[in-house]
């Protein structure tokens, strides 16, 4: 029997949140609101109230809105941990601030490490209309005053002195 439609017999679709009808035209994307981008990035992370213990993982996706992180710490479901991006595998330069993160997905990988489906709290950013408007001062120029000449007539006994408009 030929394939109808790429999308319902073919295994495209599958894996990446894709709910798909039993007709044609029902091809409906799942609750994922973009794309992931897939990274290797290297992370620390650590709870929120324990800063001093910082564990180590493994970005695998991002999106604007969440993460998904691999490690071999277990971490509870609905726990509050700040995430930050390190730049290379010794975890000792900071690639990033860190962000506040919800997990919101907790399953076992391979070789028992733990994928965290983690959710970005994103800061709240405040309105033009609710910040006071900041009065910036102008700047004065630097008056100079203005340049003063001095002259000093020398002139010599045997010589006449030389008056009125046309003194040389």
């Amino acid at each position: 029997m030929a394939r109808k439609h790429p999308l319902i017999n073919g295994d495209r679709g599958i894996g990446e949140g894709m709910v798909i009808g039993a007709d044609n035209k029902s091809v409906q994307r799942g609750r994922r609101k973009q794309s992931r981008t897939e990274v290797c990035r290297p992370c620390m992370f650590w709870h929120v109230d324990t800063p001093d213990q910082k564990m180590e993982g493994v970005v695998l996706d991002l999106t604007p809105h969440g993460m998904r992180i691999r490690t071999l710490e277990k971490v509870a479901f609905g726990a509050e941990i700040m995430v930050q991006l390190m730049r290379g595998d010794e975890y000792e330069q900071p690639l990033s601030a860190p962000h506040r993160v919800g997990v919101m997905r907790v399953s076992e990988a391979v070789d028992g490490f733990h994928d965290l489906g983690c959710k970005i709290e994103h800061k709240h950013i405040r309105r033009a209309g609710e910040a006071l408007p900041v009065r910036i001062e102008k700047i004065k120029p630097v008056v100079r005053r203005k340049t003063r000449m001095h002259t000093l007539d020398i002139t010599l006994d045997d010589q006449p002195k030389r008056e009125g408009r046309y003194r040389g």
